[in-house]
Parts: structure tokens; sequence; C-alpha cells
């Protein structure tokens, strides 16, 4: 039938000549293949022809009603979940649980001379405590006066890699 790529046909033939049996069923199928192409064409009939369209066409509306059915339930179950999902996001977000509790609340008062500032490895003075604003006064004057704790150390033994300066420690120097 002339299908095939020239560097195909060329190993077909090959095999061919090779195979007997190969050989007999390609003249078969070529002298079928001419035959069926000396008959004439013949036009199939319209009312076939449009029974065989509404027969598509029904089983293709089939298909999509079963199909917006099930996408139907599943777009509805989607719609389900994010509304719950919403509706607990919502609450946890705008209701404190922390009140609905049936014991009450105890809340801890740190006085002022017991919170102490830490100074991290980055020299850096912090104080973390939840407050009112008259602690939050108390808390500022202990932490004005903690500068007044720094001793600057005017020896070192040592030489270090560290920075090179003034050097402020809470405790005392012994020269």
């Amino acid at each position: 039938m002339r299908e095939m790529d020239p560097s195909e046909e060329i190993e077909f033939e090959r095999e061919m000549m090779s195979n007997e049996n190969l050989l007999i069923e390609v003249e078969s199928l070529r002298s079928t293949y001419n035959k069926v192409k000396k008959l004439p064409l013949k036009q199939t009939p319209a009312e076939i022809l449009n029974k065989v369209k509404e027969q598509a066409v029904s089983d293709q509306q089939k298909r999509l009603r079963s199909s917006f059915k099930l996408i139907g339930w599943f777009g509805k179950t989607v719609a389900v979940a994010a509304t719950i999902l919403l509706l607990i996001s919502v609450s946890v977000y705008f209701i404190d649980f922390g009140t609905l509790t049936s014991s009450p609340a105890q809340t801890t008062v740190i006085s002022a001379g017991t919170v102490q500032p830490w100074v991290d490895r980055n020299e850096i003075i912090n104080i973390s405590d939840r407050t009112d604003a008259v602690q939050a006064q108390r808390i500022g004057a202990e932490y004005e006066k903690s500068y007044e704790k720094l001793i600057p150390v005017n020896k070192v033994d040592e030489p270090s890699n560290q920075r090179q300066g003034v050097l402020l420690t809470s405790s005392p120097v012994n020269n």
C-alpha cells in the first residue's frame, strides 16, 4: 500500500525473500486490496445515518447528565467543606476561648523589683513581661537604673578576638 519508509520497505522485502509464508500473505493481501478498490461506492441510506446520529446524540446526553450529577455532588461537597472551614476559622479568630473556661483566669502579678533585665550575646538589654501602665513605669525606672549597675572594665588580661573598646558588666572588677 506504499505506506512504509524506503528503509523499512527494503528490510521488509529482504524478509519476504527469506520467508515464503510471509510472501504468500503479502500477495494475498495485495490481491484482496486491489479487488476491494474496484468495488463501486455505495451511499449509506439517509434513514440509517439519521438513526446513528440520533443514537449518538442521546448517548452523549446521557453521559453529560451523569457527569453533571457527579460534578454537582462533588461541587456541593466542596462548598460545604469550605463553608465549615470558614466558620471554624472565623470562630477561632474572633472568639477568645480563654474567657469561655469555667474556672476564673489566674493572673500573675510581678512587682517591678522582681523583674530582672538580661543582656543577650548581642549586648541588647531586654525586659519581657506583660504589664499595665503603672507596672510599665516601674519597669522603665528599673531599666534606667540597670545602666548604673554596669561597670566599665579597664583592664583585660588576655588578648582576645572580641571587639576592642569598653566592656560593660554587672559584676565588680577585682584588680
